[in-house]
This record gives structure tokens, C-alpha cells and sequence, in this order.
């Protein structure tokens, strides 16, 4: 089986290409002790070889100023639990080739045998661009083969090149590089300074220059110190005595780079004809716009949280009354014991609050990869950047942010593309406050139990979906806020410029977008259903026992009384028997683990306007905000005045309003606090492998917290002052 690894520049189509290779046989994982994805799969070639294809992370050089970059280097190196690829495909934006060609040359610089894979010929070709492939064969002594990933036209002759250069390794070498004195002078001071901490190599013949040598001496310090302590500030310390002191040797090296690069263009590419002004240009006029440009994008939004709330309701009552359906039926044929107690009110539970949300969380993860697919997101990006440049924000922190509105995690794992490591912890320590996915449970809860009856503003929006815009706004405001502080306290300096590439206006993929709804379906499902479910257990177990209800002589006198005051087989006599069993059922809650932590901590959330049965919610959802709902279905099911079923058909949140614990004020500080606390045990996790120690975590969890209570109260204790509800 080949071993072929796959890299380049991001926005080249190194996934498309990946995806037409491998299809459904790939799978997803991390490298060995690394969080940086790893991807893998299998492609059979026409003639019936098997290719093992490795997805690297998309980078710009192989100068490790990113973790990706050093992941894709240490890959190509063999420092990760990586076999020795026979063949590197190097994807190309055949209309970029100027800035491509510098990761090719950089990974021929290591001695691989090297296929360029010039993906996009119809946007070059477009862009009235004509390229000599035999004239860069030539110039570069490897493989050249035209693409179109999307449609798959050309992956045969990829096929061929790749059998070809793995049959004969010569074909696919790529002359070195011709090096200025400087960049000479300082790989010979190197050479004895990284034999002395152990880095040895076959060197060439008679000249010091090998791919060990170019890497280390081009590396940021901060990636060798992290290597091998202190060589960082070694080499740092000797080369400007190896060259001129007035030149860079990293900067020498990248002149030299782009020269020989200026060169093999000039003769390989040329501009046949000036292309007419483009429709993603004409667009752009309209979407790049300062005014106009913003005002869409907050249709845009307006559209999308519309669509989360309203076009998913369907599926939503579908979900609704399937589970109550399962729990009628478990209760009808089930023994009264505590085994069905436990996978009614326990596991059913957590499936259905699980369940019961998947349609909106589609509807959301559906309308961002539209947008995204679309080329629209990129363009977003750049609206926000001078907003976000003003509070210390880079402007690369834009898209991890953006991906954090999905989920955090991974939204904090993309900083990893920001090569300065104090951006990288700025955006890492605001990200939380996007409105993940996670928090539109609580949400739907809120505004389905006490908005849902209000009249559509202007007729025709929605009054729910309007406020959780404004939550989601409110998150990002407040990221803005912190990020402003953080940068003249905790995290000072920093703020690199916004380079960013604008790709063009496409129709979306439904191929593209079924699958990545399936992955976000499966991951929600699994992984965090699977946190929900065993969460609930667990919280019906600590509301459970110990089992301290009612004393049996004080139920007998209760029922006495209810008899002598009521006829026998009256609906008035069945009523007075309910309401001592619910008087027995909130005994029970309130004297159990769970009740008594509620009880505990209701001093400190009553100010927000929160009783200590939303408490017992709160404690259960810092594991994971997603189970709230399943909790205070449990919660309110228990003594309350609707039957615990009411949970699977959406009255929850109006069980909890009749109950007198949810009030519009009430509600809309309950959303406050979701939208800005730290209540994921994921994201904490994260955030300590992402920085390397707890001191961070531990400072995301105080601020984060401590804002929400402080925001959470003012705007209850405010309200309560003007006389809201």
C-alpha cells in the first residue's frame, strides 16, 4: 500500500481533493499525544493500488510560526508515529501559484519526492491566466497535474503521477534551493550547535546544507525552546554574529524563496487577456459594503435564528410525541418499581432531552455551512475586523470565534492557525463567550414557556427568536468587552493584521453539506447524548434518595382528612389523594442530596431570581449546559402540576412558569447567565491542553462566572426596579 501525504495552503481544496480520493473510507482522529486533527483514509486507484492518503494540517510554510505548521513539519520529518510517506501531493491554487510554490519548495527542501497538484484550472483559467505546465516541470523536476477537485476531473492523471514519481523518486526531486552568503554562514554555525544537544543528520557531501539545518535556523525560538530547551535562545544568540548584522537570515531565506519563485513564473505563467469584472467581484461591492455590507449580514443572522425556531418546530413535534408515546407505553407495561423509575425518569429522560433539540442544532450547523460553503462567511470576517482590531482582537481570532457559536472546543482548538501565542490565548479566553449550540436548549426553553404567546414584531418575527439574537449578540459584545480588558492586563501585546483570502462565490455542495450534518448529528448524538443521558441518571439518583417523603402517620391523617371532606369516587376525592401525593413527591425532592445542594446554594443565586430548584439545574449543567432541561423536567415533574410526560411535549419551561419559577424577567436573566457562564466541562479541558497549564482554565472559569452572576443580577434586580414581571 502507498503511504501518500496530502498538504497545502489552506483554502486550496486540499479537502475536496481529500474527500474525492477517500469518500467514506476515511476516518477522523488526533495525533498520538497531540490535539491537532489527524485525518486518514484509503483510496483505490483505477489500477487497483491501494493508497493509505494522510490529510496534514493545511499551512502556509513549513516555518512552524503555527502549530500547524509544526505538526505538518515533525509529519514530514518523521518526529510523529507517522510511517515514511512515499509520495507528497502538494495541492496548488493554480491561480496563487506565487504564494503556493513557497510550501512546495519548502517540503522538496526536506528530500521528498514531491507530485503539485494545481487544483482550481477553471477559476485560473477564468482569471484569463495561461500556464505552461511543461515550462514548471522543467524549472522544478516534478510532477505538475491540472485539477478540478469538485467535479474530480484529473484525479487519473494524479493517479499516474503518483505511481509514477513512487516507482522512481528521482522524478518527483526538486533542485535545492541557491542560498545568499547569510543564509550559508548561518547553517554553518548551526551545524556544531544542534550536534551538540543531540540533532545529527547524513550530511551531503562537503556542504553543510540539509533540511535540519534550513528548519532550525528559520524556526520561531518559541518552537525550538519547546523542543529542546534553551536552543532557541542559542541559535538566536549566534546567528546575527554568523551574518550580516543588518540582515535577517529567516528573512533571507524567504527572499530568496520568492526569487527563485518570481523566476520560474515569469516564464511559466502569463496573462492571456484581462478578464471582465467578475460576479464575485460585483457581489463583493454590495457584501464588503461598510453600511450595506453590515446590514446583511445582520439579515443574515435575523434569517438563520428565524429558521432555527420556527422551520424546526415540525420535526420538533415529531421528536415530542414519539418520546411521549415510548414513556406511555414503558409505564403501561412496566412493574411499579424502581428499575422503571430509573429508565423512565432517568435514561428516557436524557434521550428525550437529547432528542428533543437535534432538529434545531441541524437547523443551525445547516445555515452556518450554507454560509460558509457559499464563500459568504470569509467575506463576514472581514466586515468585523477593523470592530475587533480596536478591542486587541486579531483579526485571524475572527473564524475560531466564529466556529465557537457551533461548539467551543472546536472553535478554541482553530486558534491554532494565529502564530502569535498571545493571540492565541486572547481569543482562546473570549471564545467561551459565543453562544454555542449547547445554550439553545435553554433557550427554546425560555422563550417557548413565556414569549411564545407574543405578537410577531413588524407581524412577522418572532419575539423568541429575536431575543436569543440578542444573546447570541450580548456573547459577542461581551467577548469584545473582556477581550479590550484583557489585552491592557492579563494578555499584553500582541494584535497581528488580518491576511485573509477571499474565495470565490460558489454554489453549495449538497453532497458536502449532507455530510457535514451527519458528522455534526453523530458527534451530538454520541458524544454529547451521551453526557446528557449519563448526567440525568445521575441527577435522579441524588433527587432520589434518600427517600424522605411524607412520615407514614402523617400520610394516614392526611388521607383521613381528605376523606372525611370528600365523597368516595368524586372527582373531588381523586384530587385531594393527587395533591398528597405531590405534597409527598416535593418532600422527597427537597430533603434528597440534590434538593438540599439546591437549598444550599439559593442564597447566592435569589438575587438573580432563581429558586433552589433552578439550582439543583445549575449545578448539573457546569458538567454540560445541555442538561438543564432534562434536569428540570425531573425536577418539575416532582410534586409539580403537570404530570412528568409534560416534559417530552415542550412544557417544561410552562410547568416551570405555572410553577411561579419562570417569569419573563426571570427567564431572560436565566438566559443571561447561560449565555456567559462557564458550564462545560469540554471547554475547560480544552482550554488546559490548548495552553499547557490550569492557571488559564482557572482564570476562563472565574471571570466567565463571575460576569454572568454580576450581568444575570443587574438585569433581574433592574428589571424588578422599573416594575417588570
Amino acid at each position: 500500500m502507498l503511504e501518500v501525504a496530502l498538504t497545502g495552503n489552506p483554502n486550496t481544496g486540499k479537502t475536496t481533493l481529500f474527500n474525492a480520493l477517500t469518500g467514506s473510507r476515511a476516518h477522523v482522529g488526533n495525533y498520538p499525544g497531540i490535539t491537532i486533527e489527524h485525518r486518514d483514509g484509503v483510496h483505490v486507484a483505477g489500477n487497483g493500488t491501494q493508497w493509505r492518503v494522510h490529510d496534514l494540517p493545511g499551512c502556509y510554510s513549513l516555518t512552524a510560526h503555527s502549530p500547524e505548521e509544526e505538526i505538518a513539519h515533525h509529519a514530514l520529518t518523521g518526529r510523529l508515529d507517522e510511517p515514511e510517506f512515499d509520495v507528497v501531493v502538494v495541492v496548488l491554487d493554480a491561480a496563487n501559484l506565487s504564494r503556493n510554490l513557497l510550501l512546495l519548495l519548502q517540503i522538496a527542501e526536506l528530500g521528498k519526492p514531491v507530485v503539485a497538484a494545481l487544483n482550481m484550472m477553471d477559476a485560473a483559467r477564468a482569471s484569463g491566466l495561461e500556464i505552461n505546465l511543461l515550462a514548471l516541470r522543467a524549472a522544478l523536476h516534478c510532477p505538475f497535474v491540472p485539477l478540478i477537485a469538485r467535479t474530480g476531473e484529473g484525479i487519473r492523471a494524479l493517479e499516474d503521477a503518483v505511481h509514477a514519481v513512487a516507482a522512481d523518486a528521482a522524478l518527483g526531486r526538486v533542485p535545492e534551493t541557491v542560498w545568499p552568503s547569510e543564509v550559508r554562514e548561518a547553517m554553518r554555525v548551526a551545524e556544531p550547535i544542534l550536534h551538540s544537544v543531540g540533532i545529527t543528520w547524513d550530511s551531503a557531501a562537503g556542504t553543510p546544507q540539509n533540511p535540519e539545518i534550513l528548519w532550525w535556523i528559520a524556526a520561531d525560538p518559541e518552537v525550538a525552546d519547546r523542543i529542546l530547551p534553551g536552543l532557541g535562545a542559542q541559535l538566536l544568540q549566534a546567528l546575527p554574529r554568523a551574518a550580516d548584522p543588518q540582515r535577517d537570515v529567516r528573512r533571507a531565506m524567504t527572499v530568496a524563496r520568492y526569487r527563485r519563485i518570481d523566476e520560474i513564473l515569469t516564464r511559466a505563467v502569463r496573462r492571456i487577456a484581462n478578464p471582465p469584472e467578475s460576479m464575485s467581484d460585483r457581489i463583493d461591492r454590495v457584501v464588503l459594503h461598510p453600511a450595506g455590507g453590515a446590514l446583511l449580514f445582520c439579515i443574515a443572522m435575523a434569517i438563520l435564528f428565524q429558521a432555527v425556531f420556527l422551520w424546526a418546530q415540525p420535526a420538533i413535534d415529531v421528536v415530542n410525541s414519539m418520546m411521549s408515546f415510548v414513556s406511555d407505553a414503558m409505564r403501561a407495561h412496566l412493574p411499579d418499581n424502581l428499575l422503571r423509575d430509573v429508565l423512565i425518569d432517568g435514561v428516557l429522560a436524557g434521550v428525550g432531552g437529547t432528542l428533543v433539540f437535534l432538529p434545531q442544532i441541524l437547523m443551525l450547523f445547516l445555515g452556518i455551512a450554507l454560509l460558509e460553503d457559499t464563500g459568504y462567511l470569509a467575506r463576514t470576517a472581514f466586515l468585523v475586523d477593523r470592530v475587533m482590531a480596536r478591542v486587541g482582537l486579531p483579526g485571524k481570532a475572527f473564524v475560531p470565534l466564529l466556529s465557537s457559536f457551533a461548539c467551543a472546543v472546536p472553535g478554541i482548538m482553530a486558534t491554532r492557525t494565529m502564530g502569535d501565542r498571545r493571540d492565541r490565548l486572547l481569543t482562546i479566553l473570549v471564545a467561551p463567550l459565543m453562544s454555542c449550540s449547547a445554550r439553545l436548549p435553554v433557550y427554546t426553553l425560555v422563550t417557548a414557556a413565556v414569549f411564545a404567546g407574543s405578537a410577531p414584531v413588524f407581524g412577522f418575527l418572532s419575539l423568541g427568536g429575536l431575543i436569543v439574537a440578542a444573546m447570541y449578540l450580548l456573547g459577542f459584545v461581551l467577548a469584545l468587552l473582556s477581550a479590550f480588558v484583557m489585552r491592557r492586563t492579563v494578555v499584553r501585546g500582541g494584535g497581528a493584521p488580518l491576511m485573509l483570502e477571499m474565495p470565490p462565490y460558489r454554489w453549495p455542495k449538497p453532497r458536502n453539506i449532507a455530510r457535514a450534518l451527519w458528522d455534526r448529528a453523530r458527534v451530538f448524538l454520541v458524544q454529547t447524548g451521551s453526557v446528557i443521558v449519563g448526567l440525568t441518571v445521575v441527577l435522579w439518583a441524588l433527587m432520589t434518595f434518600p427517600r424522605m417523603g411524607l412520615e407514614p402517620v402523617e400520610r394516614a391523617r392526611l388521607e383521613a382528612v381528605a376523606e372525611k371532606q370528600t365523597a368516595a369516587g368524586t372527582p373531588e376525592r381523586k384530587q385531594a389523594m393527587t395533591n398528597i401525593d405531590r405534597q409527598d413527591e416535593r418532600l422527597r425532592l427537597e430533603q434528597s442530596v440534590a434538593g438540599r445542594m439546591g437549598k444550599l446554594i439559593e442564597p447566592l443565586i435569589a438575587p438573580l431570581g432563581f429558586d433552589w430548584r433552578i439550582g439543583i439545574g445549575l449545578i448539573g449543567s457546569f458538567a454540560a449546559r445541555e442538561v438543564l432541561v432534562p434536569i428540570m423536567g425531573q425536577v418539575y415533574g416532582r410534586g409539580s402540576q403537570a404530570d412528568i410526560d409534560d416534559r417530552y411535549a415542550g412544557d417544561v419551561g410552562q410547568t416551570m412558569a405555572n410553577a411561579g419559577s419562570l417569569t419573563p424577567l426571570r427567564g431572560v436573566s436565566l438566559m443571561v447567565f447561560f449565555a456567559i457562564a462557564m458550564q462545560c466541562l469540554s471547554t475547560v479541558a480544552t482550554v488546559r491542553r490548548e495552553t499547557g497549564n490550569w492557571r488559564w482554565p482557572v482564570l476562563a472559569i472565574v471571570y466567565l462566572n463571575s460576569l454572568a452572576w454580576i450581568v444575570s443580577m443587574a438585569v433581574y434586580q433592574g428589571g424588578r426596579a422599573l416594575g417588570w414581571s
